[in-house]
């Protein structure tokens, strides 16, 4: 497993408002499919407003990571 250098995750951040809307919304649609009561039982609150950025920023990173060769 690698884990993310800030460096990859304040590039995904900086990424983030860029985001084309569509894929926005296309992640989060998967994102809702995952469940609320799955979430839960990751230990989240359930698919609120945080878990959702939170969402978006960690597959930003991967693009981050994968776009600059990182090894996944």
């Amino acid at each position: 497993m690698t884990i993310p250098s800030v460096m990859f995750i304040e590039a995904g951040a900086d990424s983030l408002p860029t985001l084309d809307p569509a894929t926005k919304q296309a992640q989060i649609k998967e994102l809702v499919s995952f469940g609320d009561e799955r979430a839960k039982r990751l230990g989240a609150t359930g698919l609120t407003g945080d878990f959702s950025i939170g969402y978006q920023l960690g597959i930003e990173t991967a693009r981050a990571m994968q776009s600059m060769g990182a090894k996944l």
